[in-house]
């Protein structure tokens, strides 16, 4: 006990021991934290390795089934859903048409799908593929017992929406041929077509429908609001971004040399389209 004090009572050596007293707490508290690093580190390669022995018994299940056989097997499944009287709608799972389905609609708030490859809301699917069933185009298809209709029509939209995507990649998922594709696609142009002479409607013949509208833009927001007056639509204009066209392809390249297309377009004050024209990107409209 007097050595003790005797210590202490010594400055040099009461700072020495605070010193290595210090240390002793440091690198016991290092101990302490790399324990705790190499018990993590254990624990994340135990959970890789359980990871890895599922992804190879997955592997080794795939193995036994042939991949032509899988792809049939999942394209027969699709297409024997079946439409429930005329109204459809769609899940997407991985941006890909195979897992299109067809149910009935059922009173709901509309689910947008910006984040999915299709852009497209399920109302607005409902509503195409219903006003395209009556189309010369598609009854002739499905008398014949061809695909059903929300496949081929969810098929195009995901292809217009992913030009990047090739044939091979359809023909995998849905075990589509790839001149059954280009007849899909050659049929949903010649009938949007016609849906679009019957619903883009520009009110140059029509001036009660031109004062309406001008109306509509003056008090949108109530009589009270100040609007522009004398307005009948909104204009905008965008490059569509395309695949390089093989012929004629350079007239599409834009000042960022990106191949692509103008687009304008002209709406009401509900958003609705009246006018619509497309052009070269190096051309004026």
């Amino acid at each position: 006990m007097n050595n003790i004090n005797l210590i202490r009572e010594n400055p040099e050596t009461d700072t020495t021991f605070l010193v290595y007293q210090s240390n002793i707490v440091a690198v016991d508290f290092i101990a302490k934290e790399k324990q705790k690093h190499n018990e993590q580190i254990l624990r994340i390669q135990k959970e890789e390795e359980t990871l890895l022995n599922h992804r190879r018994k997955h592997i080794d299940l795939l193995e036994q089934i042939s991949f032509d056989d899988l792809a049939k097997i999942i394209g027969k499944a699709v297409l024997r859903h079946k439409l429930v009287y005329r109204d459809i709608f769609y899940e997407i799972f991985h941006a890909s048409p195979i897992f299109m389905t067809a149910e009935r609609v059922e009173r709901r708030q509309p689910r947008a799908y910006e984040s999915t490859h299709y852009h497209i809301t399920k109302q607005a699917f409902e509503a195409l593929v219903n006003e395209l069933a009556n189309d010369e185009e598609y009854v002739g298809s499905q008398a014949r017992g061809g695909v059903p209709i929300e496949i081929q029509v969810a098929a195009i939209l995901w292809r217009f929406a992913n030009s990047h995507f090739g044939f091979r990649l359809m023909c995998v998922s849905l075990n589509i041929s790839d001149g059954s594709f280009s007849n899909f696609t050659d049929r949903f142009i010649e009938a949007m077509k016609r849906v679009g002479e019957r619903e883009i409607i520009w009110p140059k013949n029509d001036i009660q429908l031109a004062r309406n509208i001008a109306h509509q833009f003056k008090t949108k927001d109530g009589s009270d609001s100040r609007r522009l007056g004398k307005v009948i639509g909104a204009m905008d204009g965008k490059l569509v971004v395309i695949q390089k066209a093989c012929g004629r392809g350079d007239q599409f390249v834009d000042r960022k040399n990106n191949p692509s297309f103008n687009l304008l377009a002209v709406c009401d004050s509900t958003t609705r389209f009246m006018y619509v024209k497309c052009g070269d990107s190096g051309k004026r409209l």
